[in-house]
């Protein structure tokens, strides 16, 4: 009897783990979306430049 209520203790504080998890993601998502979106257009501005270096040598 003792084993199983552990068991759900268990799995109620994994349950409520993932949604702070989630809360926090959703309290900082605006944050990483910025860093994601500043990462994205380095990453395009470095892709254009090697293009036109490329495009060049050629």
């Amino acid at each position: 009897m003792a084993m199983r209520s552990e068991g759900e203790d268990v799995k109620i504080k994994s349950t409520e783990l993932k949604y702070t998890r989630i809360q926090w993601l959703q309290k900082f998502s605006p944050f990483f979306s910025i860093l994601g979106n500043i990462t994205f257009t380095k990453t395009n501005e470095i892709s254009e430049e090697a293009a036109r270096e490329n495009s060049t040598i050629v």
